[in-house]
């Protein structure tokens, strides 16, 4: 008989897949959210926020970055004594980037990467990250620890 799966087996399965993936392949994997503290929108009693402690917390190859345009929504998920996410994660707080010096980090970041994009691309992505942007603000990014294995592969 065949099972058809709920939306929280397939969540599941979606974060669990992120170590799982970077162990059969001998990498570290870096998963990204961004605009994480929205979660909260979807999910008011915090299911969801419990589901994806409980699995990365137990995760020994990958990194997860958090990031969110509202200080104070990032601090109340993972600063605070009684956040969910309290002591998983490291914070880094982003100031403005200018233009051109962050589109001639990313061409180089991509050529160091061996990624062949048209030369307009990295240029088109600033400025469309500008474009769709409500308003100036920092931006605070909170890493999960990567936990290091000799000889493992990064993915990005």
């Amino acid at each position: 008989m065949y099972h058809t799966k709920n939306e929280w087996e397939l969540i599941a399965e979606s974060i669990d897949f992120v170590d799982a993936f970077s162990k059969k392949y001998n990498a570290n994997m870096v998963c990204a959210y961004d605009e994480f503290g929205d979660i909260k929108k979807f999910d008011p009693n915090g299911d969801l926020v419990k589901l994806f402690r409980s699995k990365i917390h137990q995760q020994t190859n990958s990194t997860y970055i958090f990031s969110g345009s509202f200080e104070s929504v990032m601090q109340n998920m993972f600063v605070s004594s009684k956040a969910p996410f309290y002591r998983l994660a490291r914070i880094i707080h982003l100031e403005y980037m200018e233009e051109e010096p962050l589109a001639a980090y990313l061409k180089t970041r991509f050529k160091q990467l061996k990624i062949k994009l048209p030369v307009h691309y990295p240029v088109e992505i600033v400025i469309n990250e500008k474009k769709f942007s409500t308003h100036e603000q920092n931006h605070t990014i909170i890493s999960h620890p990567l936990s290091h294995h000799p000889g493992g592969n990064d993915l990005v």
